[in-house]
């Protein structure tokens, strides 16, 4: 599971910032979730629910992240332009460039859980 650098404007106007993480679905895999030529049949059916500290849930299909179906992208990030994010954002992050609103970019993630 490599580190990847994103960069992406914020999605709440300010200026672009590189972010580096690694992609969800990679960590995802790491702790037995399928991806990848295991992901089929009934997994086709599972999906992640992101929380934050403070409550607040977003929810993918883990379809969506595998690159051989949905090919959304979604990294849990540590570092803003080289730096370890902010108290009010991290220390973990979601970041999802390829959605056109930002409602998927939860910050202080705490949990995420893979559902049937």
């Amino acid at each position: 599971m490599s580190p990847r650098d994103v960069i992406v404007t914020d999605p709440h106007g300010g200026p672009a910032a590189r972010y580096r993480g690694v992609p969800l679905i990679a960590v995802l895999a790491a702790v037995g979730a399928p991806a990848g030529e295991s992901l089929r049949g009934k997994a086709l059916a599972l999906r992640v629910r992101a929380e934050a500290s403070d409550g607040y849930v977003a929810a993918f299909s883990l379809a969506e992240l595998d690159e051989a179906f949905g090919k959304a992208e979604a990294y849990l990030v540590y570092l803003r332009d080289d730096q370890p994010l902010s108290g009010d954002v991290g220390p973990f992050r979601l970041v999802v460039p390829s959605d056109k609103r930002a409602g998927r970019w939860v910050r202080q993630v705490v949990k995420l859980t893979v559902l049937e």
